[in-house]
């Protein structure tokens, strides 16, 4: 098991004071292709190369951790990929492959693995809060939202284990704190890849109470917003009626050629920068009154897998290091966007 985030606070202790650093990364899904084994030998390298910078507090998974979560037999592959981590806290924003789509033993098998690592998540509520030094970090689980809790699809909002989490959702945000907050979802509100196009947009127009969830997290003073499922990286500005800016960020490797037998086009970011409204609107994005939009850094020719590092400091300031895969591994990595 990896440690708990609050047993790694406390055995860092006033060494966070200056700042610290998280891992993240997503949608690898323990695939025996070797580029996970290659994305945490590469994380581990780093943090030999980087002992005099921040301390790395912890590891942030935007979700897709196995194939199909059904199966229990596969976290024992995702725990050996993942032991070079192992002193580490393993934080799970869970993906649709984990709880195979809200259907047969997903859920029940992604806790029971995850236990160690997130005591407080159940069956019933993967959706959590973390208090840290200088930021919140907020975790979502999207999958309710998109599959509803059977995996029959349908109003999210008929069912009392998405309401829950909505109440919960904007009691956290209606606190008064000055510190930053980060959100991890799986599913995202903004793709530009066509692949999982219609769930992103109905994400960003899903309503609760009047108010769609992105306006939700506008108005509750999110910073930023991590996701994945689309298996690209791309960054985008949103910035609401508000006033408000909310930066958000894909983290989700990159489409396997060898497994998507179809390709990966369909999961290739596009351009859309300059005019990126318009493509929203003429891609099925609704309820774009009122808000800007501008993506900033889409993964475009070159398909790389990938980390990001964020760095937190004491003043609120959250920076973002990417780094890829050279040659899926085998020449190391380079570090990209910033």
């Amino acid at each position: 098991p990896h440690p708990s985030i609050h047993s790694r606070l406390t055995l860092l202790g006033d060494a966070l004071d200056g700042g610290y650093r998280f891992v993240v990364l997503g949608d690898q899904r323990a695939l025996a292709d070797g580029e996970w084994q290659a994305l945490v030998e590469g994380i581990t390298t780093r943090e030999k190369e980087a002992s005099d910078s921040l301390p790395l507090l912890g590891v942030i998974d935007t979700g897709d951790i196995v194939q199909n979560g059904s199966h229990s037999d596969q976290f024992v592959m995702l725990s050996s990929i993942l032991n070079p981590l192992r002193e580490y806290p393993y934080v799970l924003s869970a993906g649709n492959h984990e709880l195979n789509k809200n259907k047969g033993e997903g859920r029940p098998n992604t806790v029971a693995a995850m236990s160690a690592t997130m005591p407080w998540a159940s069956e019933d509520s993967l959706w959590y809060e973390y208090s840290l030094p200088h930021v919140r970090l907020v975790i979502l689980d999207t999958n309710d939202l998109v599959y509803g809790p059977s995996g029959q699809g349908g109003d999210p909002f008929e069912h009392q284990r998405v309401q829950r989490q909505f109440l919960w959702l904007e009691a956290i945000l209606a606190e008064t704190d000055e510190r930053p907050i980060m959100v991890v979802m799986h599913h995202p509100i903004i793709s530009s890849s066509r692949k999982h196009r219609r769930s992103a947009a109905d994400l960003w127009s899903l309503t609760w109470r009047g108010r769609t969830l992105p306006e939700i997290m506008a108005d509750g003073g999110v910073d930023l917003i991590l996701t994945g499922h689309t298996h690209t990286y791309e960054r985008f500005r949103l910035k609401s009626s508000g006033d408000s800016t909310v930066h958000l960020v894909n983290v989700s490797g990159r489409p396997r050629d060898s497994f998507f037998w179809w390709g990966s086009g369909s999961r290739r970011a596009k351009d859309w920068r300059g005019n990126t409204i318009e493509h929203l609107r003429a891609t099925g994005w609704k309820n774009l009154e009122g808000w800007q939009i501008e993506q900033e850094s889409p993964m475009l020719d070159a398909q790389e897998n990938q980390w990001a590092e964020l760095r937190v400091y004491p003043d609120g300031r959250i920076d973002l290091e990417t780094f890829f895969l050279v040659d899926k591994g085998r020449d190391g990595f380079r570090t990209g966007d910033n």
